[in-house]
């Protein structure tokens, strides 16, 4: 997946990064439009066989802390001030994932996820929005 690919919601595009139930989903919930792929993570060896989808629709202003899938997918829709899971009785599990905006770059996300150990890890996605 690189970052800035744009994919439209609603068809299935080769190395769109998103399955064929995801695209299903976010069309359900009125999505349109196109999407834009910035960013994919795994955390090795470490990573249940689950997944996570994050749609940012705007910027945020304060830390997001999330619970991260357990042996199961999700997709988080940002809805306002609030943050939508879908489907929304996944197993969740203890482990969670935390964005907040980099002060001097209000585009610049920076996440660390817990890992199963304890420890986190993290990265940066940059928003286009």
């Amino acid at each position: 997946m690189g970052s800035g690919e744009r994919r439209v919601v609603g068809k299935k595009y080769l190395g769109s990064g998103l399955t064929d139930r995801e695209l299903v989903v976010l069309k359900n919930e009125g999505l349109t439009g196109e999407l834009e792929i910035r960013g994919g993570s795994g955390l090795g060896r470490e990573c249940q066989p689950g997944r996570a989808v994050f749609i940012f629709k705007t910027l945020i202003s304060s830390p997001v802390e999330l619970n991260l899938p357990a042996a199961a997918s999700v997709i988080y829709i940002q809805k306002d001030n609030a943050w939508q899971k879908l489907p929304a009785d996944s197993p969740m599990s203890e482990r969670t994932i935390r964005f907040e905006m980099d002060e001097k770059n209000p585009k610049l996300i920076l996440e660390s996820s817990e890992l199963e150990s304890g420890a986190r890890q993290g990265g940066s996605v940059y928003l286009g929005i």
